[in-house]
């Protein structure tokens, strides 16, 4: 317990400090080799493509691998001899749009778990290019979600890359949220679908009359206790007598004589007609 408060107390420090990262586009890890754009200290992905990847909505066909530099900790995953298959587009909105650096949607051929994340097809380049502190406060986040054991906390790892032959910078290596058993594991809907009948029948679609009775039940439970409390009256607004509707008296909505013109705001019966106070 006392490691878990000093380790959030020390992420919320380091959130809360003004760590800039520099006005380039693309943020370094500390001093690249000589010959080589990259740290020297992080893993490097290897992407090679096609074509030009320039939308969100078209898969590019590609390569990859990830050379993981012999670091502590890290495996490579294919080589440069033989990359393995993927299809690469771009992901975001105005992460998109606003910056020279670009987020990426990753979906391999086959599942893979590049860097000891879980095995899937599915993954995301985090460009973090809009927020100077974005690396650390995402990094805090899902910490904090692990330290609060919440259901789903997604994977991520730092990693350089390098994009038909272009360095383009550090990104976050990150889960795709999808509904997955080891990701948001939730029960897929059918599109338009707004109920989850397998998963919560008493919410499904096939029993839609018997919730329907149970409301019924459940306001006749209502007025039923209203009318204890004040009277069979209130089960008409028209039980005013007709030799008095065109008198000059006020009556509730329960057909009581109201004494005089009401001096509350409300709805009432004078003269046989609703009036509004």
């Amino acid at each position: 317990m006392r490691q878990r408060i000093i380790l959030a107390a020390l992420c919320f420090l380091l959130t809360v400090l003004n760590i800039k990262a520099g006005e380039s586009a693309y943020y370094y890890v500390g001093v690249p080799n000589v010959g080589d754009p990259w740290s020297g200290t992080l893993p490097v992905l290897f992407i090679d493509t096609e074509s030009e990847v320039n939308s969100k909505e078209v898969y590019v066909k590609g390569k990859y691998y990830i050379d993981a530099l012999g670091l502590e900790g890290y495996q490579s995953l294919g080589t440069k001899e033989n990359p393995l298959p993927l299809q690469i587009k771009g992901r975001g909105n105005w992460t998109w749009t606003g910056f020279n650096k670009k987020p990426y949607r990753l979906k391999f051929d086959s599942k893979a778990s590049p860097l000891g994340m879980k095995s899937n097809k599915h993954f995301n380049l985090l460009a973090n290019a809009d927020d100077h502190n974005a690396f650390l406060n995402n990094t805090v986040g899902f910490q904090l979600s692990r330290l609060l054991k919440l259901a789903y906390t997604p994977e991520q790892r730092p990693v350089e890359v390098v994009l038909n032959g272009d360095y383009i910078g550090l990104y976050m290596l990150t889960d795709k949220i999808r509904v997955e058993k080891n990701r948001v594991n939730i029960v897929e809907q059918s599109d338009e679908e707004t109920d989850d009948g397998r998963r919560w029948p008493e919410y499904s679609q096939s029993n839609i009359n018997d919730r329907k009775n149970n409301f019924k039940n459940k306001i006749s439970q209502k007025v039923n206790y209203l009318r204890q409390q004040w009277g069979n009256g209130i089960s008409s607004i028209w039980a005013v007598p007709d030799d008095e509707a065109d008198d000059d008296c006020w009556y509730g909505l329960d057909g009581r004589k109201i004494n005089g013109v009401p001096t509350r705001h409300g709805l009432f019966i004078h003269k046989g007609r609703k009036v509004v106070l």
